[in-house]
């Protein structure tokens, strides 16, 4: 799993399908996957790279995130 103190304790499914979507989303912008630095949150997970942040909440169904877009 990942060396992130915040990710401990994590529903491991629920965090691979976390990073399948940012892969994805990275992707999308051309920014390879593998040159991500993921960053620490205790609600969220985020990565980092290419000039860009994603932010991906743990929770599903989580409206809030919306308001911070």
């Amino acid at each position: 799993m990942s060396s992130i103190l915040s990710d401990r304790g994590r529903v491991r499914e629920i965090m691979n399908h976390l990073n399948v979507l940012a892969e994805n989303i990275f992707n999308s912008y051309w920014v390879n996957f593998t040159n991500t630095k993921r960053a620490g949150g205790w609600s969220n997970t985020t990565w980092l790279a290419g000039g860009l942040a994603l932010r991906l909440s743990i929770r599903q169904r989580n409206d809030n995130i919306h308001r911070e877009a």
